[in-house]
Parts: structure tokens; sequence; C-alpha cells
């Protein structure tokens, strides 16, 4: 480079080649990626069309993603809420996207967020078509009552080999759950109307006071 340039005109090669360096970098882009799941899987979409030399990535807590289309280059890298199969996952490259799916490292109810970061993101969008509400809300049903079950049990709620919640099958015991529950709630309706009870036999009649008065 140096050569090339001469000593002279080494300081403005030094600038104009990191201007061309700035401007290589600021065309790679972040694409849309929509997602959708099932208690058991995540869908990823990311609409490109007629990629090429694309690369796709699988760890157990990150998705990495890159291709060019159309001249531009595209990159994004993935931070998962929780953790996925990364052995089992696959993608596919068809004309106008690009589809990933990876199972869950376990089946749970459905995540609140896609990343494990907060911050929202314009190019993250949810992709309604790949979003299984009935078997969310399932799932969520069944963690509810193994949950309750364990607790009621004095057991902890994140015992057992997985470390969650699937390895305790809810069929036999969601009646008794559901049982324990109705009368929990019970209970607390008689303490609430005992106490009212109490706060109204301490009370003074107000007629009874303007009555003194007078």
């Amino acid at each position: 480079m140096v050569q090339a340039c001469g000593w002279r005109g080494f300081a403005l090669c030094v600038s104009m080649w990191s201007l061309w360096s700035w401007a290589a970098n600021a065309q790679v882009k972040i694409p849309i990626v929509k997602w959708g799941q099932k208690s058991d899987r995540l869908f990823l979409t990311i609409p490109l069309k007629d990629v090429q030399d694309p690369m796709v990535k699988f760890s157990d807590g990150l998705v990495e993603f890159s291709a060019s289309s159309h001249g531009d280059q595209y990159e994004v890298k993935l931070p998962l809420l929780r953790h996925i199969a990364s052995q089992n996952s696959s993608y596919v490259i068809h004309a106008w996207n690009v589809q990933l799916e990876m199972p869950k490292k376990r089946k749970e109810p459905c995540w609140k967020r896609l990343l494990k970061g907060k911050t929202s993101h314009s190019w993250l969008k949810r992709d309604h078509d790949k979003w299984y509400t009935k078997d969310c809300q399932a799932a969520k049903e069944k963690w509810r009552v193994t949950y309750f079950t364990r607790k009621m049990q004095g057991k902890s709620p994140n015992a057992g080999p997985s470390g969650r919640y699937d390895d305790v099958d809810s069929s036999d015991s969601g009646s008794v759950a559901k049982q324990n529950i109705e009368e929990e709630k019970q209970q607390a309706q008689t303490r609430w109307e005992n106490t009212r009870a109490q706060f109204v036999a301490k009370a003074i009649p107000r007629t009874a006071n303007r009555k003194k008065k007078n």
C-alpha cells in the first residue's frame, strides 16, 4: 500500500481506504425477520428474494444468518430467549424467502418474545400465519396445572430431569389440582366474608349518633 501510494500520499491512501471500508460495511443490512411458534418449536421467515451465498448457523442460544440478495448484503444475529435443539434445526431456501424451523429444547408454554433482550426492533415482526394460539394456550394450561399440583404436594415446581414441568403427566393430577384451586378460592371467599362481617359489627350506625346529638 505504501509503495502504491508513495510516502507523500500515504495519509491520503489511508483515509480513502478507511472511507471505502466504512462504505462497504454500511451496505450490510439487517433483513426483516418474521417469527412464529408452537409449544415445541420456533419458525422464522426471512423474506429475501433470490438469495445467494446463504449462511445459517444454529447454536443452542443463537441463530446467525447472512446472505446476499439483488446486490445487497444482509446479516443478522438472534440471541434467543431460551435454548433450542440446534442439532435438529433446519432451513429451506425458496425463491421468495428463507424459512427456518427450530425445535425448542423442551415443550413449554409459548415464549413472550423471541430475543433474550427486551429491546424492540422494527425489523422483527410476529408471523400470524405461524402463530398457533390454541397450542400455546393448551401448553399454558398444562403448565399451570402441573405447577399448582407440585406446589400443593410440597414439591419444587422445577423438580424433574428436564428442570421444567414436562416430565409430569398432568392427566391424572389435573382434576386434583383443579379441585384444590377451587377449595382455595372458597376458603378465601369465606375469610373475606368473615372479615367484612366483623367490620360491619364494629361499625356504629350513623342514625344512633344523630339521636345522641339531638
